[in-house]
């Protein structure tokens, strides 16, 4: 029976352009994604971009536009750059469309009805200055765990969720002045009174999630879920659906309930049912974040489901991923190291990129990407590795064999190492561990290779043409196989060598063919010639 799996990607604000640190970091989600429509999986696969909140606030300052400007022009250019990278959404939207906006505040409606959204009185940092209350992102300081800058609502350093008011040092972003605490009433979600239940998912899915997601939760729950505030006075948000109230509804109170509501809004618009995803206990659900972003998945997004009292389904797989860095520096648009996302995609082509970055992107280490690091694993491995077999292989069956085997049984050597790789791949992109899935494969066709150069083709051709036909065979059942598996990694090359063996739709699981008719190939890959990339990308080359 086919499965309902929802894919969820964190959502980028929209106050700057999308870099390459951002992208790479985002192409898991859309291979686990591939990975289940090739298994004849329903999936649903959202995103969108993050428009409220105070960075786009501040962007919009900085540029003297309104924000609905800023996050228009931004999101046009996500668009444009996940649509480069072949990113396969169902639905990418963003926060500040009608439907998202009525869905939440719908949303909320039945959870203030319930007892888990209550109005407390706290103190909240206010500048004087400005004359008025700071929301998280308006404040910077010192984190008081860790002792490194922090901005108001999260620690990127020690991964801990904050309020503004427990940071050391704080000034007020916008004026730099100190602010002080004042007496200030917003509604809290009582993350306290669902602490068990938190706990609970947490407990029973965990096995499903990355070191990081496991370690940040389990100290979390283990301190003791504090309540958190849902509402900000702004004036850039979703508004708090009270006739009157002024409030608006806290960024991280609203945006993650954007997966659900950019599923309803593409079941509504395919005739699926948005239950069968979403309130199904059956369903999967995967999330795809940065480490910085695991505490608002884990614990606030379960909460207010939870609080929501209708019966959703709760987090399973979380997967975050460590950061990118670029020439073993933090990328930074104020140190200028930077690279657009879509300047690198129209330089290097898609499938060089999706290849690079899911190769290395995990949930161990940060990804130090260099240009002759991916220079070498493009050449080394994409070029050299598969497209050197593909290309042997298909040049050997023209030439000796007119492009034509007919046979029906190939080795046992053969036949267990594709089928023992397929069984780990299988289970390693249902796990969300896409570069993992990558080796297991490259090393496949590391093994053909060595296979092709050991069976001699040339000189069996010579003496047992029955024998060469086999090998033959061989070599394009492995092919056939590799270029299966690649598929949500390499789509556009994986298929066209696919369409050359005369195999299309193919879904994920061994393929075996008896009677192949090679049709018209070409060679499948470029090399990259890094004098020119260094003279190309100079600036950021060391």
């Amino acid at each position: 029976m086919n499965k309902f799996i929802t894919i969820n990607l964190s959502w980028p604000y929209a106050n700057g352009e999308m870099h390459i640190g951002h992208a790479g970091s985002s192409l898991p989600a859309d291979a686990v994604a591939r990975y289940h429509r090739l298994k004849g999986n329903n999936v649903a696969f959202v995103s969108g971009s993050d428009c409220f909140g105070t960075p786009t606030l501040l962007k919009a300052k900085e540029l003297n536009l309104t924000p609905e400007q800023v996050t228009t022009h931004y999101h046009k250019l996500f668009v444009e750059s996940f649509k480069k990278l072949d990113f396969s959404f169902d639905n990418y939207t963003l926060t500040n469309n009608p439907y998202h906006i009525n869905f939440v505040q719908d949303f909320y409606r039945k959870m203030l009805a319930r007892p888990y959204m209550q109005e407390k009185t706290d103190k909240q940092l206010y500048c004087e200055n400005c004359n008025r209350f700071l929301p998280d992102r308006y404040v910077v300081g010192i984190c008081p765990f860790c002792k490194n800058e922090a901005k108001g609502d999260s620690c990127d350093h020690c991964g801990k969720m904050l309020e503004p008011e427990i940071l050391l040092e704080p000034k007020c972003k916008i004026c730099g002045q100190t602010p002080v605490l004042k007496d200030c009433k917003q509604k809290y979600l009582m993350l306290s009174k669902l602490q068990n239940e938190i706990k609970e998912n947490f407990e029973a899915k965990k096995q499903h999630w990355t070191l990081s997601a496991i370690g940040l939760t389990e100290r979390y729950i283990n301190e003791g879920l504090q309540d958190r505030a849902m509402t900000r006075y702004i004036e850039w948000g979703i508004p708090l659906p009270v006739e009157g109230d002024p409030r608006k509804i806290y960024v991280w109170g609203e945006d993650v309930l954007g997966y659900a509501s950019a599923c309803k809004f593409y079941c509504e618009q395919n005739n699926l049912n948005f239950d069968d995803f979403w309130k199904n206990k059956d369903a999967v659900h995967y999330y795809f974040h940065g480490k910085d972003n695991v505490p608002f998945h884990s614990i606030v997004l379960p909460g207010l489901l939870l609080a929501n009292g209708e019966g959703y389904h709760l987090p399973d797989r979380l997967i975050s991923s460590e950061y990118v860095n670029l020439e073993g520096e933090k990328i930074s648009k104020s140190k200028g190291n930077i690279i657009k996302t879509s300047d690198f995609v129209d330089y290097f082509g898609s499938e060089f990129t999706r290849y690079y970055f899911l190769r290395y992107i995990n949930d161990k280490k940060d990804v130090n990407f260099t240009f002759l690091d991916f220079t070498n694993t493009i050449n080394g491995e994409l070029i050299n590795n598969y497209g050197n077999f593909v290309n042997r292989t298909l040049s050997f069956v023209k030439s000796k064999l007119n492009s034509v085997v007919k046979l029906d049984k190939i080795s046992t050597e053969v036949d267990d190492a594709i089928k023992n790789t397929f069984d780990k791949v299988d289970k390693l992109y249902e796990d969300g561990y896409v570069s993992s899935a990558v080796k297991e494969i490259m090393e496949l066709v590391s093994f053909a290779n060595k296979y092709f150069d050991t069976t001699a083709p040339w000189n069996t051709i010579k003496t047992d043409v029955e024998l060469c036909n086999r090998q033959c065979l061989e070599y394009l059942t492995l092919i056939a196989n590799i270029s299966i598996m690649l598929q949500p990694i390499i789509p556009k090359s994986a298929n066209k060598v696919l369409s050359w063996l005369s195999i299309e739709n193919c879904f994920i699981k061994y393929n075996f063919k008896s009677d192949i008719h090679l049709k018209d190939f070409e060679r499948l890959f470029d090399r990259i010639d890094f004098d020119v990339v260094k003279k190309d990308f100079s600036q950021f080359i060391k």
